[in-house]
């Protein structure tokens, strides 16, 4: 347990450094706590008016939405830890010393699973614990401590079988991506056939009604019992797993192929006419990240964000928000948060070398910036657009009002993505 502290200590002390000595990390910080805030204060505010009507509804609606809730929660909490799972626990400096110091895999595991709340998903986590804490404690009185115990146990348990589920897929799925692309891509054309159809013969979809879900003391005690168990005893599998899991990662970048997704070397030898500084940029994009899986991995898990749109729909109902306006937002937000995890603030000081050869080339710095931004944008607004022109017609707006949503889209995906890319342009 001592080793077990002492590399905790050590994350949480580099990233104090980090936040003192960083200017970027403190620029950073400053924006989450910011939005923050304001997600805090306008959730919380939404928040309370549903659980005073959830309570004005009966003791069982308000359970059932309570649970609802929750599920929400954990859903989130375990998105945001397979992508901080991917980005901490695999390629860096800090998972590398990890592997090669002599600690048992349990010790090991845990050790991951520390790291990903002090610099991946403790903020949410602890975001969602006040937010939720005051709602209900304002709500409920003291009958909101077992809801709130079920709600941050179940986000503890959520990382962990995010952790699990993630080294799971990189050590049995990964070898056989290609195998895997090709099912996973038929069930979703499967998927979007059912629901297309569904949709258009206006068929009822039957849901269980007769459910009861179980007490929130209860179900507290029981995910205790399973992150006790997890913590202790599943330890030393888990530990094994990712030690696979990490020599599988590693072993990739030898084969220096790129896979062979329908489509790619189309569109390089169609941006390869081009004979300009754009077609040789995107080409470039184009075969270095196809050699990553990881970044198909991000590709697709954007897209399912995407496709759950209509979830998010029903969610939102009670708030009476505009259907363009919520479709406005939600594909912006997906699409911008999938740039920034795609390294988009670091366009341009992420070329190293080849910076000093694109100065010195017979352009202009503007074609560069232009060039480089249009690497970017180009991918970004196909899927962005082609996603609101899709869920637009799925929520019958009208031509006009599909018109200023795919405006709209597109002026906050060029904003925002101008802003970190010409803004990366600092760190040179």
């Amino acid at each position: 347990m001592s080793m077990l502290l002492a590399l905790w200590r050590a994350e949480f002390n580099a990233a104090r450094h980090a936040l003192r000595t960083d200017a970027r990390t403190r620029i950073t910080w400053m924006i989450a706590f910011i939005v923050n805030i304001g997600l805090g204060l306008w959730g919380g505010q939404q928040l309370l008016a549903q659980v005073y009507a959830w309570k004005l509804a009966g003791s069982r609606i308000l359970q059932s939405h309570l649970w609802l809730l929750c599920l929400s929660i954990w859903g989130g909490i375990s998105a945001l830890a397979v992508i901080s799972m991917l980005q901490r626990g695999f390629g860096t400096d800090e998972a590398l010393l990890l592997m090669a110091l002599p600690v048992p895999p349990a010790v090991r595991l845990r050790a991951l699973y520390g790291v990903l709340f002090i610099k991946g998903v403790g903020n949410w986590v602890l975001l969602g614990a006040l937010v939720l804490g005051v709602v209900l404690g304002l709500a409920l009185g003291w009958q909101a401590l077992p809801w709130l115990a079920l709600a941050l146990l179940g986000a503890s348990v959520a990382v962990w079988c995010a952790m699990l589920v993630t080294l799971l897929v990189i050590r049995y799925v990964l070898p056989h991506i290609r195998r895997f692309l090709l099912v996973g891509l038929l069930c979703l054309l499967i998927l979007a056939v059912v629901v297309l159809a569904n949709h258009l013969l206006k068929a009822p979809i039957l849901l269980p009604t007769t459910f009861v879900p179980p007490a929130p003391a209860w179900m507290s005690l029981l995910l205790l019992v399973w992150w006790l168990a997890a913590f202790s005893v599943l330890a030393e599998s888990g530990g094994r797993l990712y030690l696979a899991a990490f020599h599988v990662m590693e072993g990739r970048p030898g084969t220096r192929t790129t896979i062979t997704i329908p489509g790619v070397y189309a569109a390089s030898r169609l941006f390869a006419r081009q004979r300009s500084l754009t077609g040789a940029l995107f080409v470039k994009g184009l075969l270095n990240q196809g050699r990553h899986v990881l970044t198909w991995l991000r590709i697709i898990t954007a897209l399912i964000y995407l496709a759950v749109f209509p979830l998010v729909q029903r969610f939102m109902i009670p708030y009476h928000i505009p259907h363009a306006l919520l479709l406005v937002g939600f594909v912006s937000s997906v699409i911008i948060l999938a740039n920034i995890d795609n390294a988009v603030p670091y366009a341009i000081s992420s070329e190293g070398s080849r910076l000093a050869l694109y100065i010195t080339a017979p352009l202009t710095f503007a074609d560069f910036l232009i060039a480089r931004l249009l690497v970017f944008l180009v991918p970004s607004l196909s899927v962005g657009l082609l996603a609101t022109l899709g869920w637009g017609w799925w929520t019958d707006l009208s031509p006009l009002e599909l018109a200023l949503a795919v405006l709209a889209v597109l002026l906050m995906v060029t904003g925002v993505t101008a802003l970190f890319v010409w803004g990366s342009a600092w760190d040179e």
